[in-house]
């Protein structure tokens, strides 16, 4: 057993190293040919041998310590962004089972029940290296570039964390292995484009690759976290890049692409060319944005992503609850799942900061509407004959004179703002601009369309409860 473990780590690290050395010759290439030019040529046919070079060249170039610098730490830093790289690999298989001398051998180093939750943990250790170093080199300029791969990673951890959620529904389990052996059938690529869409954002941001390569932005910061850094130390850090991209398109395959599933070729082929395809677009996309500012990293991260993340699900909790309003033959439930609508529409008027429409939504329509609502319901006792004590004229009279007293009340505030002096508009572009559409859109609702919106809401509230009462007539 521990010979085959040992094997398979070798051969998996011997791997990693080989492609990262390569991984920067094929960027280069890649990117000369979107930019018509070479690329590297001269050392090797077609350069081949451009990366053996370029790793003799930091070899033995001068290993230069600031002097101000914590040196055990800055030593350390670009060690701790290049070990979470590498062990990263270790859960995602890259195979079916083969047999070889004898012997049945899983192509993955250890498959783990939590595999998932693994790779998340060991990804989010690597910032610490980025972080140590540009703190521990002395630079202004590299302590900037630390702490932007520290926002970074925070802002984008999360929006991955979830969009990662629906693959876990569907496979029902947290073991890379078996989210493998789930898409059988159907790649979840299918099943969830924008969770893969997501997915590959914040993993493009989550490795530091252009647009989102703030940390080391030679325009801003010279050259970010590793300004300080120079021979072996500073490859190490692009090392960590490049095997940090590769564990990302790894996972994106083994989530979203079906892992090593496909016809006629080997496993191990088909595994390796989807790799290979998201690390493609990974360049592809290097080679054609441009990047971003630090305020539109951060809005992008934690407003158009997150916003995403979070339209789809009330979105379609909002349509589900309607339909069940339409389909449930229960009127008490009908009522449950109108309320789950109210509750999805609010968190949709959350998303447009119309944070005070959200609250009437809850309170008004959620909450009193509802409950009243309920307690009509059960007063009629759907479905069984109505106790002798509901039968006589007097409760019905005064529940309904209460009813008729609750509407003209609500009838009177609704009319009362609308014929408030100096609400309405004119709406000029200035006053548009100090306050905001959704403001603006907010004061709207609540001021001249308050009105026949309640009116329009008391009438279907009416007539919901007519149609029950002429349903149990019937």
């Amino acid at each position: 057993f521990f010979v085959v473990m040992l094997a398979k780590i070798a051969v998996v690290f011997g791997l990693m190293l080989l492609s990262v050395a390569y991984l920067t010759w094929l960027e280069r290439k890649v990117i000369s040919d979107f930019q018509v030019r070479l690329g590297p040529m001269r050392v090797g046919p077609h350069g081949l041998l451009q990366p053996i070079a370029d790793g003799i060249k930091l070899m033995f170039k001068e290993d230069i310590i600031p002097q101000a610098a914590d040196r055990t730490i800055y030593v350390l830093a670009p060690t701790l962004a290049l070990i979470p790289a590498f062990i990263s690999f270790a859960v995602i298989p890259f195979g079916d089972r083969v047999r070889l001398f004898g012997q049945s051998i899983d192509m993955v180093i250890s498959d783990v029940n939590i595999g998932l939750l693994y790779l998340f943990g060991v990804a989010s250790l690597g910032v610490y290296g980025i972080v140590l170093g540009g703190w521990a080199s002395n630079n202004k300029y590299a302590l900037l570039g630390g702490l932007r791969s520290a926002a970074q990673m925070i802002s984008y951890e999360l929006s991955m964390g979830l969009s990662v959620v629906g693959v876990l529904m569907l496979s029902e389990s947290l073991s890379l292995v078996r989210i493998v052996g789930a898409q059988s059938q159907t790649w979840f690529i299918l099943l969830q484009p924008i969770g893969f869409l997501i997915f590959l954002i914040c993993a493009i941001a989550e490795t530091n690759r252009a647009p989102f390569d703030l940390p080391e932005a030679e325009t801003e910061l010279v050259a970010g976290f590793h300004v300080e850094y120079s021979s072996m130390k500073f490859a190490m850090y692009f090392m960590a890049e490049y095997a940090n991209m590769i564990t990302v398109a790894a996972l994106a395959t083994t989530l979203f692409l079906g892992g090593w599933r496909g016809p006629f070729l080997p496993p191990v082929v088909w595994f390796l060319a989807k790799l290979y395809l998201v690390i493609f677009l990974f360049i592809w996309i290097r080679a054609t944005l441009p990047r971003f500012r630090y305020d539109q990293l951060m809005r992008f991260g934690w407003k158009v992503g997150m916003e995403w993340l979070l339209f789809v699900p009330l979105a379609m909790l909002a349509l589900a609850t309607a339909a069940l309003v339409i389909l449930l033959r229960n009127p008490i439930y009908c009522a449950l799942a109108l309320v789950g609508t109210f509750f999805a529409l609010s968190g949709l008027y959350l998303l447009l900061q119309a944070e005070f429409v959200a609250v009437v939504q809850v309170i008004i329509y959620a909450g009193a509407i509802m409950v009243l609502f309920l307690f009509v319901i059960m007063l009629l006792d759907v479905g069984h004959e109505p106790p002798p004590w509901l039968r006589q004229d007097r409760p019905r009279l005064l529940l309904g004179l209460g009813l008729v007293a609750l509407l003209v009340l609500e009838l009177a505030v609704a009319f009362g703002s609308w014929i408030a002096p100096g609400i309405r508009g004119p709406y000029t572009s200035d006053y548009v601009n100090a306050v905001g559409n959704t403001q603006l859109i907010g004061r709207l609702l609540f001021t001249e369309f308050l009105i026949p919106f309640e009116i329009t809401s008391i009438i279907l509230l009416i007539a919901i409860v007519g149609a029950m009462v002429l349903a149990r007539r019937q």
